[in-house]
């Protein structure tokens, strides 16, 4: 393949600070390949590579203490035969999301219609809904579709078997992001909560399966819950009916400390108990193979075989100046092969991983005294990178990395310092590798203009990691 020309180079802009410029951000250019850092390579790229093993390391011990009894590790290494568990957990997760408390304060938060926000099901409609009749009132100076939650309207809807589903919660809640974001670094995959709240009779979505592997963790109340063997393993739409198996799995009562595993196109249904229930679904959406074609079609315009016009008549006889893909019948296929190797596959893998974005919860005055006033005694700082840190280029000069759907640029003299914090384990400013430029210390400048442009987070000395 030739050498690639420069494409959608970043354009990056250091923060307004006084000080040198050691670190920039821009959007993640598409057209730079990006790499997963691999044990072998430049001296940044191995320490970056057992810090990202490290980082991911941790996440999953962190995991499995919140759903013992279950290996993430080994499910994230299967591809199409990952399997129902069943799982007493205990109290610890359940305690750690404080998930009653929790849906009070959404509750109480502004509501946002459809999938961004509170949306609604019942047994009778198909998808996500919006509010029934008296649930949702609206505020004279609101713009479109915003209101808030009347909770006599949402009891009253819940007696009439309406179910709530609370959205995209951790993106709302602190407790719960980093759940998601440990679960993103055990799987390398994108994860979204959404909260169920139903009452008795309520069926919900009624029998079905999903899309994505999910995590059904209740925090109030019980419910009964059917499994089904799925139709066809690695199940998607629009490619396998929605319809559920007549192969029943197991059936059992689900309440707080227990917990369900269920791969995607594994069906279930549930039917409540005499009271209200809340749950947490968390969804696991993973990189499928057929993704990786995304990075394969752009990958082919940097050759001049694929940039061939595609002919009106493919069975015709298609003519050429000095030979092409289209002369026999198997040429376009025999190219496209050449295409897809080993490398490209894990380019494709680093630029999903880059681009996965669970965003951290920052303390705004505890960041604004560090990042501005130069307090540090009292903080740690963390690069939190939920896929791992991805390499884009090297150079003399710096190094361009890109993590949590952002590409940051490097000063060479910060790359030891760098290499610590992607470890993803809080740490003290004068813990850092050094950070010289022109014979100063320029850790706290670093560390600034990191948290500044949103490449790490910082969190009070005091809180456990």
């Amino acid at each position: 393949m030739p050498d690639r020309p420069d494409v959608n180079t970043p354009d990056m802009g250091a923060p307004d600070i006084t000080g040198p410029a050691l670190v920039a951000a821009s959007e993640i250019p598409y057209g730079v390949p990006l790499r997963i850092p691999a044990a072998a390579g430049s001296p940044f790229e191995v320490s970056l590579a057992a810090a990202n093993q490290q980082a991911r390391a941790a996440a999953i011990e962190r995991t499995s203490r919140r759903f013992p009894g279950y290996d993430f590790e080994a499910a994230a290494q299967n591809v199409d035969d990952r399997r129902f568990a069943a799982l007493e957990i205990g109290s610890c997760l359940v305690d750690e999301l404080d998930g009653p408390a929790t849906v009070e304060r959404l509750l109480a938060g502004e509501h946002l219609w459809g999938l961004g926000g509170i949306s609604f099901s019942h047994a009778d409609l198909d998808g996500h809904q919006p509010p029934p009749a008296g649930v949702s009132w609206t505020a004279p100076a609101a713009i479109g579709d915003r209101g808030w939650i009347s909770v006599g309207g949402l009891a009253d809807a819940l007696d009439d078997r309406w179910t709530a589903i609370i959205n995209g919660a951790n993106r709302f809640d602190p407790k719960l992001a980093r759940v998601c974001a440990d679960l993103s670094a055990v799987y390398g995959a994108r994860i979204n909560t959404n909260i169920y709240l139903s009452y008795a009779g309520a069926e919900g979505f009624g029998s079905h399966w999903d899309t994505h592997d999910t995590i059904i963790v209740p925090v109030l109340g019980r419910k009964l819950w059917s499994m089904y063997e799925p139709k066809l393993l690695s199940a998607q739409r629009p490619w396998v009916g929605s319809g559920v198996s007549e192969r029943p799995l197991w059936s059992g009562e689900l309440v707080p400390g227990g917990a369900l595993v269920i791969p995607r196109g594994w069906g279930h249904s549930v039917s409540h108990r005499d009271d209200l229930s809340i749950h947490y679904t968390i969804g696991v959406a993973r990189l499928e193979a057929h993704h990786v074609f995304e990075r394969i079609a752009f990958e082919a315009g940097f050759s001049a075989p694929m940039r061939a016009d595609f002919p009106f008549d493919l069975r015709g006889r298609i003519e050429s100046y000095e030979g092409s893909i289209f002369d026999e019948p198997h040429g376009l296929a025999r190219e496209a092969a050449a295409l897809l190797t080993p490398e490209l596959l894990e380019r494709s893998q680093a630029t999903f991983r880059a681009r996965l974005g669970e965003q951290p919860f920052v303390p705004l005055v505890d960041a604004f005294r560090a990042a501005v006033i130069g307090r540090w005694d009292s903080v740690l700082v963390r690069v939190t990178a939920p896929g791992g840190v991805m390499l884009a280029e090297e150079d003399d000069d710096a190094t361009v990395v890109a993590y949590g759907n952002r590409a940051f640029r490097l000063a060479r003299a910060t790359l030891d310092a760098f290499a610590m914090l992607a470890e993803g384990t809080p740490t003290a400013l004068d813990s850092l590798a050094a950070v010289e430029v022109g014979g100063r210390d320029e850790r706290a400048g670093f560390a600034s203009q990191l948290v500044r442009c949103g490449a790490a987070t910082v969190e009070p000395a005091s809180s456990s990691a």
